[in-house]
């Protein structure tokens, strides 16, 4: 800490501000191309994992069950997949009540708070 701050004054002692900040504004440039690129890989990667999750993870499951020597039959497959897309059907309404229903009931309440403001003020 002490090497930075000692720095610092050499640089406001000979007056070198304007010659640093360029080549400081430059590094941070580089770093934020850097770092704008990895957050584009990591969005990208996560995005495809997830949209490729509910159909790769039938796939894996049926195989799985047919390696260790059980039979497939249309039945089983079929009573699989209801329940495999009856689970995501109620993460999807467990998502809505989490996510949507508390903003539109925000949005309610903010589009209600001054007509009920504007109403007491008119009593009083």
């Amino acid at each position: 800490m002490n090497e930075i701050l000692s720095g610092i004054r050499i640089i406001k002692f000979y007056a070198w501000e304007a010659a640093f900040e360029g080549k400081i504004s430059s590094i941070r440039d580089e770093e934020l191309a850097i770092l704008k690129k990895m957050a584009y890989v990591i969005a990208i990667g996560f995005s495809l994992v997830l949209a490729s999750t509910p159909i790769i993870q039938p796939v894996v499951i049926f195989y799985t069950y047919s390696s260790l020597g059980n039979q497939l039959d249309a039945a089983k497959v079929s009573s699989e997949l209801y329940s495999y897309v009856a689970y995501k059907m109620l993460l999807i309404g467990i998502y809505y009540n989490l996510t949507l229903q508390p903003a539109s009931a925000s949005f309610h309440f903010s589009a209600t708070w001054p007509c009920a403001i504007f109403s007491v003020t008119r009593f009083n």
